[in-house]
């Protein structure tokens, strides 16, 4: 787990006991709320009157206040770097065997356990470049691409995304000499952008995952330079991200996980950004039916121009989201203020990490 030092800590143990009583429910403005005991501490600021704080202390849960004269909390931000220039595709999948030239040829298990080459598969490199243009492709699937049995790979874009599908295109053909067909899906607006190769179907499914729900970005590419991950966020944001004048950039996902990680991607860049949970609401055609939750991580309104940067977006409009910074970003942590607190009752277990 990532401390508040600033440091990876191992978990050695979990402890747990029984518990009946109140649970104090914290709820900070950039993250979801915490639920958690009244003697548990938290690393905080206490406020003063209006404008003064004391240093940073673990201050016990059921003293915190909320509110425009409440305390604020510190996230620690994961400052790493650690450069990777490329990914070798035979170390990251046992099913991927690279031949004698070079390169990655497709293979297959048979009914008695042997490895056989798929005859006619497509040669692909076996070293990967992790470069603006392969990262910000990552970035587009772990938006909005998916992987089928049969080895397709395919990314949907609205069809005025235009760009957003000739982009893809262009960057398959050249890292992986692939191919694109677009094809437009009946009955909608969307268009698949995809090609047909089992062992790229693998790397994406090993780097992110093919569920929405359950979509991550791969761990080392948490710590690259933020100058290079500035081309996964402007993938992710092209494929869920939306900009409305009155309320700035936001970008919504059905991934807890990814959400967390693209807000991290934007810390790293300086820019505070705020995860909140809403019920999703599916269109059924009598109306709309209340689904599973998405995340929505939204651009501090002071950092709205610099993000828009990032990807050479033109803000035309001056943007009018009203109420002041629900957060802002000092030696290397996240200051939040605290939106609500509120007791729970609660009866069962507790549990402890340690570290």
């Amino acid at each position: 787990v990532w401390g508040h030092d600033q440091k990876w800590h191992h978990v050695y143990g979990k402890t747990s006991r029984p518990f009946k009583g109140e649970l104090i429910e914290v709820s900070p403005y950039g993250g979801l709320p915490s639920l958690i005991t009244g003697e548990h501490r938290i690393y905080a600021m206490r406020r003063h009157g209006r404008s003064y704080f004391s240093a940073p202390e673990w201050v016990p849960s059921n003293t915190l206040k909320s509110g425009k004269d409440g305390d604020l909390l510190l996230y620690p931000i994961d400052e790493t770097v650690e450069d990777l220039d490329s990914l070798d595709w035979a170390k990251l999948d046992g099913a991927l065997r690279p031949s004698l030239g070079g390169q990655l040829i497709s293979t297959s298990v048979n009914q008695y356990g042997a490895r056989h080459q798929i005859l006619n598969s497509h040669l692909l490199p076996t070293v990967i470049p992790v470069n603006q243009n392969f990262l910000r492709l990552y970035g587009y699937y772990l938006a909005e691409g998916w992987t089928s049995p049969d080895g397709m790979v395919a990314w949907s874009f609205h069809e005025r995304e235009v760009n957003y599908l000739q982009d893809v295109a262009e960057v398959l053909q050249q890292l992986f000499q692939l191919t694109a067909v677009q094809r437009k899906k009946p009955g909608s607006k969307g268009t698949d952008v995809y090609v047909c190769s089992k062992p790229l179907a693998r790397l994406f499914h090993h780097l992110a995952g093919d569920n929405a729900r359950t979509k991550a970005i791969y761990p080392p590419f948490l710590r690259l330079p933020p100058h290079k991950q500035t081309s996964i966020l402007i993938g992710l944001w092209r494929g869920d991200g939306y900009y409305n004048p009155k309320m700035g950039f936001s970008y919504s996902s059905s991934s807890v996980n990814l959400a967390y990680q693209y807000r991290l991607l934007a810390l790293r860049q300086g820019i505070v950004a705020l995860v909140d949970e809403r019920p999703l609401r599916t269109h059924t055609g009598k109306g709309f039916r209340a689904g599973g939750p998405t995340y929505v991580v939204s651009i501090s309104l002071e950092h709205t121009n610099r993000f828009a940067s990032l990807g050479g977006e033109t803000i035309e409009e001056r943007v009018h989201r009203r109420g002041g910074a629900k957060g802002f970003i000092h030696s290397g942590y996240l200051y939040t203020a605290i939106r609500a607190i509120r007791r729970v009752p609660y009866t069962g277990p507790v549990y402890d990490l340690g570290v």
